[in-house]
């Protein structure tokens, strides 16, 4: 996987263009500078002006943050012999800032250099001060340091990496320093003799800027460890164990399946004599008195009756699953302790949730037998009895108090208090006074809960609203007005119809034209936005007295017919007369209903009355039947598998010692070793807690994972079985009814040899191969699409780590295993040994200056493919 990056073989400020010569390890140079008039541009003063730029001599020491990554870093631990030391920082141009000499092209050494030798060779002293031997000397070839630093990247992200070449040896400590290449005449601070092989006469005691210690673990890195892997198919032999059961003739052989086994193996079918002898081996005893005698356990009476399960009977009567079951006996038996304190920090408030059942049990029946012996008859008169305690019940939008009184409800939330119990008490000289039933709750609660009438819609002595409709032969004019007001304009239009539908037949023609006439001005009147005379045009339209008038009547009224609009004084009018009663909210409150529903809720003989319900919310963990004595099921989150590898290696993997070094082999899961080795550990777990007297309920299954398997997508743990009290009577040993999400084996790859030890962060998955033909082409890169990551892993041994994959183990031929390096950091090689072609060999030799040697060393990420069908092989029982 090529990784493309900017590499440049120096940077430094352009002031260096200007240098010309070298003294006192200071470069010089001239500048000309010209003083020039603005106003005469023929007016000049040219100067040159001499300056120095500081060297090597000039710097004490580095700054704080110069330094923005080490490799490796302080006080590491095994470090790969085959990569570069060195350091990086934040400024591009910092190795080159004070070279006292000028770029010849892309070659410029360095004023620093990164030293690297053995405590002996690099010793620190005070002052800052470091004496390096000669050999170490003799590693660092100043004539070709220009090699050594180069700028990565570019732009405002771009930094500076200072190498050391030199060739790290294994399991060596190692101090590397930063010193300066030039001396205060700006020449090398060592140089080699002509000799072969070159060599330094005496050490040096130069300035150290900075400095650090690591130590070299075993030779080899990441490429070559992996170059080493030799994947094959699992010998027949590999995850089985012999085991001889003697006891009947001849002694039968028979193998057993460990935790993990060769992919396609099965359990060869058991002699039939076996089983028959181990029935009645485990069948019941009693001594002569009768009294039962211990024999060995019959696996699964925890749950079921072991005779009557297909999955007990295999677990009994099979040794090879007695073997498993009897190993998580042993891990039961081994681990009690630790057990019992996980379980006890489960249970550890199991008494006070007793303690609260047992209050609430007690609380329970004597409140239901006051409430069957004292609770009144009377829904009122319970009202008031609850009344103090309601403005402690909740309700969704607060206090029950607060939904039922005050506010715009009539009733005031003094009326429940405990005051108004006293007032209402029989007996006193204030309830002699009341008049007969004034007392009574319901009395009470009627008259608190009716609203007052609403107040007079108009003032005294004004006309309402609802006479003018009247009059305007209207129904309502509230809306009438209310538009008028905010209009500031009476509208006409009711006038205008009750114009237009006066009655004219039994008046002469000309009162009648006069009449219409009249009509005529006051239509266009209104046409052009002008008032009209509303009280004038009611005189006729509508008399006083209700009586039409007759010819003589309406021909009086024209002739003193008002003709001025009274439109401002019928608004006036308008404002004065409220036009709606005011707005006054009263919600009365359903007695009834109210005291069926406290009532509910309060009744402590209900079925599941509300203290019950707030009593058992506190608690977690509770059985179906709460109010009975307290058990739970504490769940252990407990690995089994990792017992098996700290006391019982062989059965996990058995033969795995026989695995040749550096070898990859694909192997599958045993749900049949899982599933009995679980039976075993619950058994023994049960038993232990339960004779400690904790109160585990009966047909818990505590402890439920054995690979600690992760779900990647939810990022949660799985188990590896249900609770073996639903496992199903028909359903055998194994099976996949028994795994939390079903399916059946799960693929797993188990690597030996030094790879993971020296890289425990190695990324490895499984990608599909190619297609070709309707099979799969591992002759073609795969396109990683698809990425398969382990769900659990787990490490055998000091060299022996296994990873196991949520895939039919079958499905490996159609995969292939991914290895990739996961470095900290950008690496390059101190040697080409290990360089991916013979072009980067040759460039990593020809390069003289730091970019070319960056792009030559570049240790690119390393991907390893392992052809997933050359881990399968057809394997017996």
């Amino acid at each position: 996987m090529a990784v493309k990056i900017k590499f440049a073989g120096w940077r430094r400020s352009g002031v260096f263009d200007f240098a010309t010569t070298l003294d006192g390890g200071r470069m010089q140079g001239n500048l000309t500078l010209t003083l020039r008039n603005r106003a005469d541009p023929t007016d000049t003063v040219p100067r040159t002006i001499a300056f120095e730029i500081m060297g090597p001599p000039d710097v004490r020491t580095l700054q704080p943050g110069a330094i923005r990554q080490l490799a490796p870093t302080a006080d590491a631990i095994g470090v790969e012999t085959t990569k570069c030391v060195h350091v990086e920082f934040a400024a591009p141009d910092l190795p080159w800032r004070y070279t006292p000499q000028l770029a010849a092209n892309a070659l410029l050494r360095p004023w620093i250099v990164l030293v690297v030798g053995t405590p002996g060779e690099v010793q620190l002293q005070q002052g800052g001060q470091v004496m390096i031997a000669p050999a170490a000397l003799a590693a660092h070839d100043l004539n070709t340091s220009a090699r050594w630093a180069h700028v990565h990247g570019e732009g405002s992200t771009a930094f500076a990496r200072l190498l050391s070449p030199r060739e790290l040896l294994a399991d060596r400590e190692y101090v590397a320093a930063i010193v300066p290449a030039f001396d205060g005449l700006g020449q090398p601070q060592w140089q080699l003799s002509s000799t072969a092989p070159p060599t330094v006469a005496g050490p040096k005691t130069l300035p150290c800027y900075f400095s650090w210690r690591f130590q070299t673990g075993p030779g080899g890195d990441f490429r070559t460890l992996a170059a080493r892997l030799k994947p094959h198919a699992a010998s027949p032999e590999l995850g089985r164990a012999p085991l001889e059961y003697p006891r009947i003739t001849p002694a039968a052989q028979l193998y057993v399946r460990g935790a993990l086994a060769p992919i396609g193996g099965s359990d060869a079918a058991l002699p039939a004599p076996v089983p028959t002898d181990l029935a009645q081996l485990i069948a019941p005893l009693t001594d002569p008195r009768g009294r039962p005698v211990v024999t060995v356990p019959a696996y699964g009476a925890a749950w079921t009756d072991p005779a009557a399960a297909t999955w007990a009977v295999t677990a009994n009567l099979d040794p090879r699953h007695r073997l498993t079951a009897g190993l998580g006996v042993n891990a039961g038996v081994v681990l009690q302790d630790t057990l019992a304190a996980a379980a006890g920090e489960q249970i550890g408030a199991l008494e006070i949730a007793a303690q609260r059942i047992r209050h609430l049990t007690l609380g329970l029946h004597a409140s239901g037998t006051l409430w069957r012996d004292r609770l009144p008859t009377d829904p009122a008169q319970r009202l008031l009895l609850y009344g103090p305690s309601l403005r402690r019940m909740m309700s969704d939008a607060g206090p029950l108090l607060g939904q039922i009184a005050g506010g715009g409800r009539p009733m005031p939330p003094a009326l429940f208090s405990s005051a108004a119990r006293r007032v209402l008490r029989p007996g006193t000289a204030r309830a002699r006074q009341a008049i007969a039933g004034a007392r009574a709750p319901g009395a009470v609660l009627r008259a608190a809960n009716t609203c007052p009438p609403p107040p007079p819609k108009v003032a005294a002595g004004l006309p309402h609203a609802d006479a003018l409709a009247k009059v305007s032969n209207r129904q309502s004019i509230d809306s009438f007005l209310r538009k008028a007001l905010a209009e500031k304009a009476l509208p006409h239009t009711a006038i205008v119809q009750l114009l237009r539908s006066f009655k004219r037949t039994g008046f002469p023609p000309s009162l009648v034209g006069a009449w219409d006439q009249l009509v005529t001005q006051m239509i266009a009147a209104m046409n052009q936005g002008l008032g009209l005379p509303h009280q004038a045009l009611l005189t006729v339209l509508d008399p006083p007295g209700g009586k039409p008038l007759d010819s003589e009547g309406l021909a009086g009224a024209l002739r003193t017919f008002d003709s001025r609009p009274d439109d401002a004084s019928l608004l006036a009018l308008g404002r004065l007369i409220p036009i709606q009663p005011p707005r006054r909210v009263c919600r009365p409150v359903d007695l009834t209903k109210l005291e069926k529903s406290v009532t509910s809720a309060i009744d402590p003989t209900g079925a599941n009355p509300f203290v019950q319900q707030r009593v058992l919310a506190s608690i977690t963990g509770l059985s179906s039947q709460p109010l009975a004595p307290t058990e739970i099921c504490p769940v252990l989150d407990f690995v089994s598998w990792r017992f098996l590898r700290d006391n019982a290696p062989d059965w996990l993997l058995p033969g795995g010692g026989t695995l040749e070094a550096d070898s990859v082999v694909g192997l599958e899961t045993n749900p049949k070793f899982v599933d009995g080795f679980l039976i075993g550990l619950n058994t023994q777990a049960l038993a232990e807690l339960r004779w400690r007297n904790f109160g585990v309920s009966s047909k818990c299954t505590p402890i439920r994972r054995f690979w600690g398997r992760i779900d990647l997508a939810l990022d949660r743990a799985v188990d590896d079985i249900i609770g073996v009290e639903t496992w199903a009577g028909t359903s055998d040993l194994g099976t996949s009814a028994h795994r939390p999400s079903g399916g059946g084996t799960d693929l797993v790859i188990v690597f030996k040899g030094d790879l993971f030890l020296r890289y425990p962060h190695t990324l490895i998955y499984l990608t599909a191969a190619r297609i070709a033909g309707g099979a799969p082409d591992f002759t073609q890169d795969p396109a990683f699409t698809t990425q398969v990551f382990p769900s659990f892993q787990g490490k055998l041994g000091d060299d022996m780590v296994f990873f196991g994959f949520p895939l039919a183990p079958a499905d490996a031929i159609k995969h292939w295993v991914v290895l990739e390096d996961t470095p900290s950091s950008y690496r390059f090689r101190n040697t080409t040994v290990g360089l991916p072609t013979p072009a980067r060999i040759a460039a990593y030799d020809s390069a003289t200056d730091g970019a070319g040697f960056a792009d030559a060393a570049f240790e690119d990420p390393t991907r390893v493919l392992i052809d997933g069908s050359t881990l399968l092989a057809k394997v017996g029982p």
